[in-house]
């Protein structure tokens, strides 16, 4: 039998495979850390974590109901995620070179973080990767009482925030070393990804 400790482990593991920069919602962190700097990039990341966490909960206890309460938000969620993207991109684009600012104000950051709790939170996929990524792990099907369902919770979001961690400090050190021309160029790429993500999160939503 496996025990707690291990599963935790194993639940650590698996935030952090999860939370891979893959989609609109890690370009959007990598985005806003190349322009507003490592806090601001986290506290999107924040946010994937948080949805990952909670979403890792549902789909290790089977959570169906829940789960078919969630999805059913999914319209109204990729509608202001959407708009989110578009306004985030279009800024990112008509940035001037060289603006690039350590300093966000609490409003940006928040919604930074609930823009991608959202997107992550209200993405079909997402418990299906998990599935996918318990199923490996042995993560499925578990009777947790509430602190070691709060423990599994909070162990998905730490491997997923440790992660995120980890890349900011990759991306800012590769970016001091690309210098500005660089980063401006990779943070419009992005920018445009993001708008055309938020287009197609809006007719997604119809």
């Amino acid at each position: 039998m496996v025990t707690w400790p291990t599963l935790l482990i194993q639940a650590f593991l698996a935030g952090s495979v999860s939370a891979l920069p893959l989609g609109p919602m890690g370009i959007l962190c990598v985005r806003r850390m190349l322009h507003h700097g490592r806090g601001a990039g986290l506290w999107a990341a924040a946010g994937i974590a948080v949805a990952l966490g909670l979403w890792g909960l549902v789909v290790a206890q089977g959570m169906n109901l829940v789960s078919h309460w969630f999805t059913g938000q999914e319209s109204g969620l990729r509608l202001g995620v959407g708009i989110f993207l578009i306004v985030e991109g279009w800024r990112g684009l008509r940035r001037e070179p060289g603006t690039t600012t350590e300093r966000t104000s609490p409003v940006s950051r928040w919604g930074g973080f609930i823009t991608t709790l959202c997107g992550v939170g209200g993405n079909p996929l997402t418990p299906a990767t998990l599935a996918a990524v318990f199923a490996v792990v042995g993560l499925l099907r578990l009777e947790l009482d509430g602190a070691r369902a709060a423990g599994l919770v909070t162990a998905i979001a730490l491997g997923a925030i440790t992660l995120w961690v980890g890349l900011a400090e990759a991306l800012l050190r590769l970016q001091r070393r690309w210098g500005d021309a660089v980063t401006v160029r990779l943070s419009r790429g992005l920018s445009g990804l993001l708008l055309a993500s938020g287009v197609g999160y809006l007719m997604a939503a119809n």
